[in-house]
């Protein structure tokens, strides 16, 4: 990871290996999806264009090593994070030269726990009428229940528009992939334990049904997959959802990683 460096690897190597295990297979699977939807849109119209927004942007390097990011002169990628952050990337991208993307990575400084995000990417080209993926990820324990809810009412209220129906499109054109914490995980127990050495709290949101999440916010469609459970005959989100029902929340402790 470009930014995993010497105060990176100290703080992975305090947490558990789970936790690091868990980050590289949640790399892997959003980057599959990315590449997987960015496949599907390029299929159907090779030209059309396709707008990347990156949530609370931290240290993900994806618009500067996925090739479909990359290579793809149809793409824009919109990079969401605080000021401090936004100084520090360009300030890492610009020692380590990675320059070759800039013209179409777009930073933009803001806080997503505020309603002036919203109009900050609308000022900065972002077009609700074109294809969109969204990434959020581990953006959502970092906020609370009521931000998460503003934060995706506004993603469908402002920032995707249906075409008409005489010209719409046979494929999904806008998707949201991201990851959600439950709240009794080995994984947020050691993110809460380091955290609390500086007075804060990473995970402050955890969910136990995201789908119910998704759904409330017009995601009909989605695949979640759970993660990290105790009990190693869970295998779909669906038996989660068994068990949930059968009341078994001891044997419950997975996260979720969510495409919609």
């Amino acid at each position: 990871h470009l930014f995993a460096q010497t105060l990176g690897q100290k703080y992975l190597r305090k947490m558990s290996r789970y936790a690091v295990s868990y980050i590289k297979f949640r790399t892997v699977y959003i980057d599959e999806h990315i590449t997987n939807i960015m496949r599907t849109f390029t299929d159907f119209d090779s030209q059309q264009r396709i707008q990347v927004v990156i949530l609370g942007v931290g240290c993900d390097a994806r618009s500067y090593r996925l090739p479909c990011l990359m290579n793809n002169s149809n793409v824009c990628v919109y990079e969401l994070d605080l000021m401090d952050v936004i100084r520090y990337r360009q300030q890492i991208f610009e020692e380590a030269q990675h320059n070759n993307n800039m013209d179409k990575v777009i930073p933009i400084a803001v806080d997503l726990r505020d309603e002036e995000w919203i109009d900050t990417l609308l000022q900065a080209g972002y077009d609700a009428h074109a294809c969109s993926i969204w990434i959020a990820e581990g953006l959502f324990p970092f906020l609370t229940k009521t931000q998460i809810n503003r934060l995706l009412q506004h993603i469908h209220t402002d920032c995707y528009r249906e075409i008409d129906s005489s010209s719409a499109s046979p494929i999904a054109r806008h998707w949201l992939i991201g990851n959600f914490l439950n709240q009794h995980t080995m994984l947020q127990s050691k993110l809460n334990e380091l955290n609390k050495q500086n007075g804060d709290t990473t995970c402050k949101t955890g969910y136990k049904r995201p789908h119910l999440l998704l759904e409330q916010h017009m995601y009909n469609r989605w695949e979640i997959k759970p993660i990290g459970g105790f009990n190693k005959n869970i295998n779909s989100y669906q038996q989660y959802i068994d068990c949930i029902s059968e009341q078994k929340q001891q044997q419950l402790k997975a996260d979720h990683f969510a495409k919609s």
